[in-house]
């Protein structure tokens, strides 16, 4: 049995709930009977789909972080072959050298974005307990990346960041 009030597990003898002190009735009492599951509180209802949410997000941050730190990786030594002939491509002289390296920089941000944000998805679906504070963390860090992440954030911290979605989310 669990109280009506918050959701606490209560003994079959209990009469006041331990967590809220509340007076409860007993099974066969009529409408303040308590019920038989704890009531559906908003992480509850939302968690799995957050969870496949993340997973998605991180799936697709995969390939272009891969494509960006493998190919950038490899683009200071193709660029000069490529760029040199006639017309108004950059020569192997005029090509700025940072470009590569900070795009494969990218790539590797991208990588452990994505990796993170699929691990966060996994860990909501298995309920760990550090869950919570990883996604409300990738959260406010995908408000920045209009407009998937940023809705994605903003849904994360409306589900995540109430003080009473941590007593819920460890119940």
């Amino acid at each position: 049995m669990y109280c009506n009030q918050c959701g606490a597990p209560l003994a079959p003898e209990e009469t006041v709930c331990p967590r809220c002190a509340r007076t409860v009735a007993s099974p066969g009492a009529g409408p303040r009977a308590v019920p038989l599951a704890p009531p559906e509180g908003r992480v509850r209802r939302h968690r799995k789909l957050l969870a496949v949410l993340w997973i998605v997000r991180g799936a697709l941050l995969l390939p272009g972080g891969l494509f960006l730190w493998f190919g950038m990786a490899h683009a200071r030594f193709m660029v000069p072959r490529i760029a040199v002939g006639p017309g108004p491509f950059w020569g192997p002289s005029t090509f700025p050298a940072i470009i590569p390296s900070l795009l494969g920089a990218i790539g590797i941000g991208l990588l452990i974005m994505g990796g993170l944000s699929i691990l966060a998805g996994v860990a909501l679906l298995q309920s760990e307990s550090w869950a919570r504070i990883l996604a409300i963390v990738l959260g406010i860090l995908e408000l920045v990346s209009i407009p998937f992440g940023t809705a994605l954030g903003i849904y994360t911290l409306w589900v995540l960041l109430p003080a009473d979605s941590e007593s819920e989310f460890r119940a």
